[in-house]
């Protein structure tokens, strides 16, 4: 078995869209590509993205596939600005994911 090393540099985080209504049914979806050194995907890794209790996420896909993709979607009730860290194995990403919800 081959270990892959996990480029915390090179993956990346971003949210779709920037901004959603705090009514519970909009959601924000937060997509991670793990990347290596070599900035290619990473396969197989769990993706474990900071909770806040005033957010609901739906776990759509918290292990990366071929390309290194892993995708979360987030609803609250409670307008205001979110910011979230991303782990992979014991690496944190330095990008936060930012959800931003208004009234």
């Amino acid at each position: 078995m081959t270990i892959v090393d996990i480029s915390a540099e090179n993956s990346y985080v971003f949210t779709n869209p920037l901004k959603a209504q705090s009514n519970g049914k909009d959601k924000i979806r937060v997509t991670i590509f793990v990347l290596n050194g070599q900035g290619l995907g990473v396969a197989s890794k769990k993706v474990i993205v900071g909770a806040d209790p005033r957010l609901v996420v739906s776990n759509v896909q918290d292990t990366t596939d071929t390309t290194g993709k892993a995708i979360f979607e987030y609803s609250t009730t409670v307008p205001g600005e979110y910011y979230l860290d991303v782990g992979i194995d014991e690496i944190k990403l330095p990008q936060k994911a930012r959800l931003s919800f208004s009234q």
